[in-house]
């Protein structure tokens, strides 16, 4: 298990070695989590999970007031999407699923762009996609879609504005796989 602060060096692939870009006894300390590494997952976990604990953003939906991602304490892979009151209260507005690197963000649309846009700060992303409500258009930040994946399952906009969730393409691919 990996330890905050700790050491972690590998050998460099064998193939920079053979064309002598690097030395054999060359050895590169980790600075982050390295897809394959056995320790990867949970040194992404530890970083995600402190990364999002510390975003505040102002949500304009409520008045520009600041937010604040809670972890679940029934599930680390779930978070509210609070507003900070004075009093110590909070308001949830939304919900955040993650789940390893993929991003589920669930509530009215400028807070899923706002919320996108401080996560965009701190990690690198594709562009968000956003199941589409009829009407809707797709913008600079967003792209609309009628069906989402989302490990896994795939959610489709239906005509009275609700979700439908289900996993066709998977149970197909299954079916496929084994005529």
């Amino acid at each position: 298990t990996v330890r905050p602060n700790q050491l972690i060096c590998m050998r460099p692939p064998q193939i920079l070695v053979k064309n002598g870009l690097v030395k054999q006894e060359e050895l590169w300390e980790m600075v982050r989590a390295v897809y394959g590494l056995k320790d990867a997952p949970l040194a992404w976990a530890l970083k995600r999970d402190k990364d999002l604990s510390q975003v505040k953003v102002e949500i304009s939906e409520v008045g520009g007031k600041t937010c604040v991602f809670r972890q679940s304490e029934d599930d680390g892979n779930v978070w509210r999407i609070e507003v900070e009151e004075v009093n110590w209260k909070t308001i949830p507005i939304g919900y955040l699923l993650v789940y390893v690197d993929d991003i589920m963000v669930m509530g009215e649309i400028l807070t899923v762009k706002e919320v996108f846009r401080a996560i965009r700060v701190l990690w690198n992303t594709n562009k968000p996609e956003v199941v589409a409500r009829p009407g809707m258009m797709t913008d600079d930040e967003i792209d609309m879609v009628q069906t989402l994946m989302f490990c896994g399952l795939q959610l489709t906009a239906t005509k009275g504005g609700g979700l439908y969730i289900h996993q066709k393409s998977y149970i197909k691919s299954l079916l496929n796989k084994h005529k």
